[in-house]
């Protein structure tokens, strides 16, 4: 029978220390091991500290603390940051094969996580997490099974993002050719915006009614991940920020994200909320088509001036006065719902492919899992007669 080891008895744990880092390479310096260094970025910082946790080629390095707590990186050298331990193997093993049952584990590791602000792995669980321990020469091969498996679930994962992206791309010649050779008018002829106020975290509530910020409006749609909520009786004290049903929104700091705006209308399930600061509400000043005016903002026509009217390196933003200034098309309800029926069959169209390049990427995501799964169980490959022994 093949033997089991916890991994405490695997590797042994050493946490990273915060140091004194500096931007610029020298002569006494070390890299500095953050998160984006795991995931095959050069290092941006290095420090000069004698007092650090030193990571080897050899070593397995994880992150612990964090939203990313659970991701691995191997192979780097330099100072282990403070969010991220090194795992130094106490055994003979086979590198990418511990690291590839690590990252099985991810999602277990990350579904008990202690802390609720700060996501933390607990070392513990991790140590005394069980693997399946063949011989070397098992390991070599199982690992060379996977990565022979996982090239070919690449291949076919490359593929699928490929047409997403030029699904996008035909997302935006949609948009483009709707709303090109209109008359323009200014935004201010057609709407109004409001925004929230600066509500105080001394004013929030456990229960109530919801805040709606910016990390609730996406694009397109809103998300709840994030909720804070005011007293009821808020809704009566601020009335003129309470939102209702098809109330369109956009957020005024980082609106933008790799040319995508984030807007959305609001549905039945999100009312009632009331508006935070740096999200804005349009109020129209005459009838208007919804859809119409939503795909408009999303169209490479104000993109482009919303591009251009920016404010700010860190976290970019707009002001209500420089939007009303942005050209609108300045059609009549009939021309809008004529755009809106042509942009929507189209976009089904899209939708629909867009569905099944999804349910590739599930597909494949789930057969990565049930690879390792299935190594890990000692059913990917078939030893030689030879190789009997573990160690």
């Amino acid at each position: 029978m093949k033997q089991n080891k916890k991994l405490n008895e695997i590797f042994e744990v050493a946490k990273g220390k915060k140091v004194k880092i500096i931007e610029n390479k020298t002569k006494n310096s070390i890299p500095y091991l953050l998160i984006d260094t795991l995931r095959g970025e050069e290092p941006k910082f290095f420090t000069e500290d004698k007092k650090y946790t030193l990571a080897e080629k050899k070593d397995i390095l994880m992150v612990f603390d964090g939203a990313n707590s659970g991701l691995v990186g191997t192979g780097l050298t330099g100072a282990v940051g403070s969010t991220i331990a090194r795992l130094r193997l106490k055994k003979d093993m086979n590198t990418r094969y511990i690291t590839y049952f690590l990252s099985f584990n991810f999602s277990n590791l990350n579904q008990d996580i202690k802390g609720s602000a700060i996501p933390h792995i607990k070392p513990k669980k991790l140590l005394e997490l069980n693997i399946r321990y063949p011989s070397l020469d098992e390991q070599s091969l199982i690992v060379s099974a996977i990565e022979t498996q996982f090239t070919r679930l690449d291949a076919s994962v490359k593929a699928l993002k490929s047409v997403q992206q030029k699904l996008e791309i035909y997302r935006k010649a949609v948009l483009k050719k709707a709303f090109e050779s209109m008359k323009l008018t200014k935004l201010e002829k057609i709407a109004d915006m409001q925004s929230g106020v600066a509500f105080k975290k001394s004013e929030y509530s456990k229960e109530g009614i919801r805040l709606f910020q910016i990390a609730n409006v996406t694009f397109g749609k809103t998300i709840w991940n994030e909720i804070e909520h005011l007293p009821e009786d808020y809704i009566k004290k601020y009335p003129q920020l309470v939102l209702k049903e098809e109330d369109v929104l956009m957020a005024l700091n980082r609106p933008l994200l790799n040319h995508k705006l984030k807007v959305a209308m609001l549905k039945e399930e999100d009312v009632p909320s009331i508006l935070y600061q740096r999200v804005g509400r349009f109020i129209f000043l005459r009838d208007e088509n919804k859809k119409f005016f939503l795909y408009y903002l999303s169209s490479p026509y104000f993109l482009e001036q919303l591009e251009r009217t920016l404010q700010g390196v860190n976290i970019p933003f707009i002001n209500k006065s420089k939007i009303m200034k942005f050209e609108y098309p300045d059609c009549d309800m009939n021309s809008q719902q004529k755009i809106v029926m042509e942009v929507e069959s189209k976009f089904s169209v899209i939708d629909k492919v867009a569905e099944a390049v999804d349910k590739g990427l599930a597909k494949a995501e789930r057969l990565r899992k049930s690879i390792l799964k299935s190594a890990f169980e000692g059913k990917l490959v078939k030893m030689e007669e030879g190789v009997k022994n573990d160690n």
